[in-house]
């Protein structure tokens, strides 16, 4: 196990030699030295996404089946923290991959190392060099990086070859819509609206939901519309499990006002909701995390229940709606640009990865063959059925 488990008091740490004053120290996400320093530099502004917000990782470690491998690397200076970074580690084809955590099923975006701008630098590098010397992983897959981070910046310098394989950066392109002019064509507009006056007219409405009291309902009927639509495609509400983790974030990011849902309802009961959407609010965002619809209706509730999301959050003051990683043909429809985060990926040069490659060379050499012997069979004589 590399980081759960370990107390203070018989925690692994280090000095890095020649590079930085800092001490590394890997904890239990539970240990109170964390909650401490996490929510001190979260109200000092040092915290740049929800994903990595204290509401969120400590709902994280209230799920205790969620974070069983999982922990903390936790920089200190003399006799204070000065950075965060929570990993986890999960087991992907017989290796052992190790990220931020919930990068397998959370999906975090634009994340970096928990810890004043002044201070990433040298707290990324440390992190990095720990993670270097630490067995206990094969890939470390830094998903979701924020590309001008500390972290993003680090990578290559901490893993040298022979030793490691450091795979070139993968851009992770984000759709975002500017919410201080039009934010979809006229021919969108009119679709919105006509989609929303047949709600009304059939009892239902859009609405706006900031209040956490009424927030487990809504969400268990938009995670059980997800479920419904996506199935096993679909890990973020995959298992009891998670779906309690998303109802603990929530509750706890809604009380501090950094939650919004939205509902477009198409009669006048619950049951009647034909799209939920699930936003964060963050310095000035709202980023679109995930969302539910019914596509038996003869409607596009998801796209008219986002457009009167963002247009309420316009005349609440935000500047932007995120969209979020992921590939979904609505976010078209929006004037959108694009920035991107990225991903780095970093491989240990041991006996697992050399099988891996061995075996994925050969799976290529069979293939190659394959086609050169296919490429030397005669044609078929022509037929009646293969005449152009």
């Amino acid at each position: 196990m590399i980081l759960l488990g370990l107390s203070r008091s018989v925690q692994s740490a280090f000095t890095i030699p020649r590079m930085s004053a800092l001490r590394v120290h890997r904890v239990r996400l539970g240990d109170p030295h964390v909650e401490r320093a996490w929510r001190r530099l979260q109200d000092a502004g040092h915290v740049d996404t929800p994903f990595l917000s204290w509401q969120w990782a400590s709902a994280l470690r209230d799920v205790p089946e969620l974070v069983e491998d999982a922990g903390v690397l936790v920089a200190w200076r003399s006799d204070d923290v000065v950075g965060l970074l929570p990993l986890e580690r999960t087991t992907l084809d017989g290796r052992r991959v190790l990220g931020v955590i919930g990068w397998y099923w959370v999906g975090p975006d634009h994340t970096d190392v928990v810890a004043a701008p002044d201070d990433r630098a040298e707290v990324a590098a440390a992190m990095l060099a720990e993670l270097a010397r630490t067995p206990g992983w094969d890939v470390l897959d830094l998903d979701g990086l924020n590309p001008d981070g500390a972290l993003a910046a680090a990578v290559d310098a901490a893993f040298p070859r022979p030793r490691f394989v450091v795979r070139p950066t993968e851009e992770l392109p984000i759709s975002y819509v500017p919410l201080d002019g039009e934010i979809l064509s006229g021919h969108g507009r009119k679709q919105v609206r006509k989609e929303i006056r047949r709600a009304e007219a059939a009892g239902g409405a859009f609405s706006l939901v900031t209040d956490p009291d009424r927030f487990p309902a809504l969400l268990e009927r938009m995670m059980d519309l997800h479920v419904a639509r996506f199935g096993d495609r679909s890990r973020v509400f995959a298992s009891p499990a998670r779906r309690r983790f998303h109802q603990l974030a929530a509750a706890r990011l809604g009380d501090a006002g950094l939650v919004r849902l939205h509902e477009l309802r198409v009669g006048p009961e619950p049951a009647d909701a034909a799209a939920i959407t699930y936003t964060l609010a963050w310095r000035g965002s709202l980023l679109f995390y995930s969302g539910g619809l019914r596509t038996d209706i003869g409607m596009t509730p998801g796209f008219s229940v986002r457009a009167q999301a963002m247009l309420a959050a316009a005349e609440d003051g935000f500047t932007e709606v995120d969209l979020l990683r992921g590939d979904h043909g609505y976010k078209e429809r929006f004037r959108a640009e694009v920035r991107s985060d990225v991903r780095r990926r970093v491989a240990r040069v041991n006996a697992g990865l050399v099988r891996t490659v061995a075996a994925r060379g050969a799976r290529a050499l069979a293939g190659r063959a394959r086609d050169k012997v296919s490429a030397l069979r005669p044609a078929p004589a022509p037929s009646r059925t293969n005449l152009s």
